[in-house]
Formats: C-alpha cells, structure tokens, sequence
C-alpha cells in the first residue's frame, strides 16, 4: 500500500495539483520527494517526466507543456532535415572535390564529419552491453533513405580516419568490457529495411549535438552520459511520450551538457577554477574532512591520485561504476539536489569511505584495483545514504 501511495504521490505532485488556478508544478516538492527514495522503479512513466522537470526541459507550468513540447520537438525535426539530410549528400563541382586543399571546402568538413562520426558509431554500439536494449531494434521514425544518410557514412571506412581514444591525456575513460565473438557489436550491420537499431538513435542525437557544439564537438564519454536518459524515455510506459524518445533525449542531454560542459573541456582547467580537476580537487578537500587519515593514507602516502579512479566517476557520473537500474536510481538523487554536481562528488567520497577498512590494510596496487574496480556487492542505497549524512554535516 505504501508504495501505491508513494506513485499516487508522485501523480498528484505532477498532474492532478495542476487543475488549480495557479498551475505551477511545486518543483521543490519534487526535488524533496525524488531525493528522499528516487523514482519508483515499477512506473517507467514517472522517472521519464521527473527527470525532464528537473533538467529543466519541461517548464513548471503545465499549461505551457504542450507549446514547449511541441516547438522543440519540431525544432529537433528541422536540425534532422538541415543537419543530416540536406548535408549528407555531398555533390561534386569543379571547384569543390575529394582533392580540394581549402579546408573551407564541403567535402573537407565532409571528411572531418566522418572522423566524428567514426568515434560515436564506435562508442555507441558498445552502450551497455550487458543489457540487449540498445541492439534491439525499433520502427524508423524518419524516412528510410533519409535515415541511411548517416548509416552509410559511418559504414564508409574510405572516409574516416582514427582519432584519438583518450581525449584528456589522463586515463582511459572506459572499462575494457568482454565481449561475446559469435555477437560482435562491431560487425552489426547498422542498416536495414525493418528498422533501426537504438544504438543507431543515440548516434544520430550525439552527431546533431556535436553538429550544434562545434566548440566542443563530441568527447569520448557523451555517450555513457546520453545513454541512461535515452534509456528512460525509450521505455516511457506512455506511448505518446514514449513516440517523441529522441528528441526529449536531444533536449535534455544539451541541458545536462550544459552545466557539465566544463569537466569535458580540458582548458577549463588552466585555472583550476573550474572543469574535472578543480572537481576532483574538491572531492579530496571534503574526503580530508570527513575522513582525514583515509585521505592521507591513500592520497599522500601511496600517491594514489584522483586522476586514477575518480577522473572517470566525475566525468561519466559514475555511470561505468554500475549496473544501468542502479544508475538510474543515483542520478534520481543527483538530478533532484539543486547543487547536484556537488552532491556527485558526496556519493564519491561516500564510495571511498565506505572501503575504509580495505584502503587502509591494503597497499598501493591492491587499493588501485580496488577504486579502479567498485565492489558490485554493495548496496547503492547504503552509498546514497553515507552521501546525504556528508552532505548534512
């Protein structure tokens, strides 16, 4: 009865208060509720409008929900049209060709299109893999050959070039994953006349975004980021929401990138101001508080550095570290705390505090496994609960 109560809560809060005059959602009765224990798991619908209210993509007021879902929507449409079909096709004059030396030229950023575009097939055919949901496939949204536009591309080796695997000049941004030889990934064909794959879908929206940033272009990491999101929305219990999956993932993902665009931005850090090393600064200065010796013991006398374990739980927060359901759940407590991204950095302390006993007993390499690789057997919801007594004190 008590979880009924809990969904019914989560309902009233979201739809049925909106009946009133005012109209406007409490959002900070939201951001308490889902702090408190998260989205239910069992209504896949709740998570998926939770977290578009607090990524600020849906407004407070309900009565502008429609208008602003159906602008953005349609705006996605149009970055679809100009900025992959109109340009996919690139046609060949006397003074623009494969040759030609300017690097204004359409068929050189053609070329530097397919490099990006390289990167993210690679990442995104690997989200996950020890779920099946992002190999599976689902009805083309757009025109058939329009979708092929990108799919022959990425599909085209002649025309991409290998980049650079660690963007930062840190450490590796990804676990080496196992996977099974007789289902490569890599060798998935990514055409076909009955659908496309999910994977296929984050593709489009990270190479739309990259189009849209050209600043900061794709980083290696967007896609562990894009993922968990495209992942909630796609499984919206409503099929009306659940129909406009990608362009509410394109919204939300930019406004997430948003406030966290510094940490995939290496110049950020010049000044240790702000970016992933002032972050990771930070995450020593409230480990010293809370546990003193811990932090001496692992970051002065075995010089085990954040770069070596937190680097990649503040960049990917901390998606890599978990099962997907678990990492929804945590980012269920991030997105609803107002200083979020301070509070990903309580959960990380929370994480090392909470193998105190093992840090402390053991020596360099065995305590670099060990930070490098979380223990599955513990519980998120005992470092949830470690991380809101940090934050409390």
């Amino acid at each position: 009865m008590a979880f009924k109560q809990r969904i019914q809560s989560f309902y009233n809060l979201i739809y049925e208060e909106q009946l009133e005059v005012a109209s406007a959602l409490d959002i900070s009765r939201l951001r308490k509720i889902c702090f408190e224990s998260g989205c239910p798991d069992d209504d896949k619908h709740i998570r998926s409008i939770a977290w578009k209210l607090l990524l600020s993509y849906l407004p407070i007021n309900r009565n502008e929900w429609n208008k602003c879902l159906q602008q953005k929507r349609q705006l996605y449409q149009e970055f679809i049209r100009d900025l992959i079909i109109e340009n996919g096709n690139i046609g060949q004059s006397q003074d623009d060709h494969p040759l030609n030396t300017d690097p204004n030229s359409n068929w050189k950023n053609y070329f530097r299109e397919n490099e990006i575009l390289l990167q993210i097939d690679k990442d995104v055919r690997r989200l996950y893999p020890d779920i099946s949901f992002f190999q599976q496939k689902i009805a083309r949204k757009f025109n058939s050959s329009d979708c092929d536009i990108l799919s022959g591309r990425m599909n085209n080796s002649a025309h991409s070039i290998d980049v650079i695997k660690d963007c930062f000049g840190m450490t590796e941004i990804r676990k080496n994953k196992v996977y099974d030889q007789n289902q490569s990934i890599d060798n998935m064909p990514a055409d076909s006349n009955d659908g496309e794959f999910h994977w296929q879908v984050v593709a489009r929206i990270l190479f739309i975004y990259a189009k849209l940033n050209p600043g900061q272009g794709y980083v290696q990491g967007m896609n562990e980021i894009i993922g968990p999101i495209y992942y909630v929305f796609a499984n919206d219990s409503k099929l009306e929401w659940r129909n406009h999956s990608e362009a509410d993932t394109f919204w939300c993902f930019t406004n997430l990138m948003s406030e966290i665009r510094d940490i995939f931005n290496k110049h950020a850090d010049s000044d240790r101001s702000s970016g992933i090393v002032s972050r990771m600064d930070r995450l020593v200065q409230i480990l010293s508080k809370e546990d003193q010796e811990l932090c001496q013991q692992i970051n002065l006398i075995q010089g085990i550095k954040p770069h070596y374990y937190a680097f990649r739980w503040i960049t990917l927060l901390l998606s890599q570290e978990f099962p997907l359901p678990d990492v929804l759940r945590l980012w269920d407590y991030m997105f609803s705390d107002e200083n979020r991204f301070d509070f990903l950095l309580k959960l990380c302390c929370s994480m090392i505090i909470i193998l105190r006993e093992q840090l402390m007993s053991g020596d360099f390499a065995s305590n670099m496994k060990l930070l490098q690789n979380f223990p599955d057997s513990i519980e998120i919801t005992f470092i949830v609960a470690r991380a809101k007594t940090i934050q409390a004190s």
